[in-house]
């Protein structure tokens, strides 16, 4: 197997997830750019199953960030619960969190099968989708699983489909 990258310390985006997880991060589990996430053959839920702390990057085509981080270990393909599970994103410069409602606490994570066309959807707010439909992906603020107060529009500054140029 191929050898993991490192996290470079002085990346912007790790300074505010580790302070909002309270943890430090190790490495690169997955890279899109070097990992398979076609439908059929991804291998990106046998690289996530049984692994915990988990923070997902997802680097669209219009340069924002967003993500999730669950802190339950993934046990299987399907749903996983977290009380401390949340989604952020960096829309110009700025930096948000959104946490799990605990009414939605049972739905946070789902991780899909190699055939499914979805790759992973946190709540019903960020959906991934595998390589071949990847211009699909879309984030969703109806009946909404995260607590985004009284903002609209929170993760890309619109509801809708986006493209994505890169998952870690």
């Amino acid at each position: 197997s191929e050898e993991k990258e490192t996290i470079p310390k002085e990346s912007n985006e790790m300074k505010y997830i580790e302070q909002w997880t309270q943890l430090k991060f190790k490495e690169i589990i997955f890279d899109s750019t070097k990992d398979n996430w076609n439908k059929g053959t991804s291998t990106f839920d046998s690289i996530v199953l049984k692994k915990e702390k988990l923070v997902f990057i997802v680097e669209t085509t219009e340069n924002i960030t967003i993500g999730g981080f669950i802190k339950r270990k993934i046990n299987f393909i399907g749903k996983t619960g977290d009380n401390d599970c949340f989604i952020f994103s960096n829309k110009n410069n700025q930096w948000n969190k959104y946490s799990i409602k605990k009414t939605n606490k049972f739905d946070a994570f789902e991780l899909y099968t190699k055939q499914d066309p979805k790759l992973f959807t946190f709540g019903n707010n960020l959906i991934i989708y595998k390589e071949e439909m990847k211009d699909q992906s879309y984030v969703n603020e109806r009946n909404c699983f995260f607590d985004y107060g009284k903002e609209r529009n929170v993760l890309l500054g619109r509801i809708g489909t986006f493209s994505i140029r890169r998952i870690q």
